[in-house]
């Protein structure tokens, strides 16, 4: 009886993770190729968002990591648009934050069927692509190796 719950415990966690590498590959994919138009534009806001990041620090201070999504005023065609970028710009500790400065001049990316929908230059690098590709692809092969672990060494576990 406990075997089988370590082994729908083991099963569930992998699939989950191999689940949300592949959500996000596919997402940083599906950005990459939507939005493919530059443009010039001004840091207008920026949102912050916690989502759920916190920890203690090794001298027992809570640690709060952030999630930043600039959003940015543009001009496409004749029209000007603001848009809130599609990826986050990544995460800082509140011990060291990003300074953003409003007003600040950036390169973004910009779908041409929704001019709403942008991402930072920085995610349309292909070098920058292929590191988190390779990355992705790591991780996968890591929860795979993990699941293959446990199938040949604790088989009555899986």
């Amino acid at each position: 009886m406990a075997n089988d719950i370590v082994h729908i415990i083991v099963e569930v966690v992998l699939f989950l993770g191999a689940v949300m590498w592949a959500g996000s590959l596919i997402s940083l994919i599906y950005y990459d190729r939507k939005c493919n138009v530059e443009v010039d534009a001004s840091l207008v806001d920026v949102r912050i968002s916690l989502e759920g990041r916190e920890y203690y620090d090794k001298l027992g201070n809570l640690v709060s990591k952030k999630a930043y999504y600039p959003s940015y005023r543009y001009k496409y065609g004749h029209q000007w648009y603001t848009g809130e970028s599609k990826l986050q710009l990544g995460f800082w500790t509140t011990h060291k934050p990003r300074e953003y400065k409003i007003g600040e001049k950036k390169k973004i990316y910009i779908s041409a069927s929704d001019p709403t929908m942008c991402i930072h230059s920085r995610f349309r690098t292909s070098k920058k692509m292929i590191a988190l590709g390779v990355g992705y692809f790591a991780g996968m092969c890591f929860c795979l190796l993990v699941f293959v672990f446990f199938l040949f060494f604790f088989p009555n576990i899986i």
